[in-house]
């Protein structure tokens, strides 16, 4: 697993695959769906999985004093 964090990194992440875009911060049974829904979509089409998510929370960016706890945070 690769963690990109600045926008000049996405040219490593191949053309042509499968994105998978939301705020993943606690791998509940909705997430997973998403997930193992997204690589299965790629390994039938021989393609890679990446999977986008935001830290911090969109919420905490817009409006600071309403931003939702995380379950889960990135790795540093």
């Amino acid at each position: 697993m690769k963690i990109l964090t600045a926008t000049a990194d996405f040219k490593q992440v191949r053309k042509g695959g499968v994105l998978t875009i939301g705020n993943f911060d606690g791998m509940h049974v909705g997430h997973q769906e998403i997930l193992h829904a997204a690589r299965r979509l790629a390994g039938d089409h021989g393609m890679e999985m990446t999977v986008m998510t935001f830290e911090p929370h969109q919420v905490a960016v817009l409006h600071p004093e309403k931003g939702p706890g995380v379950l889960t945070p990135l790795p540093l």
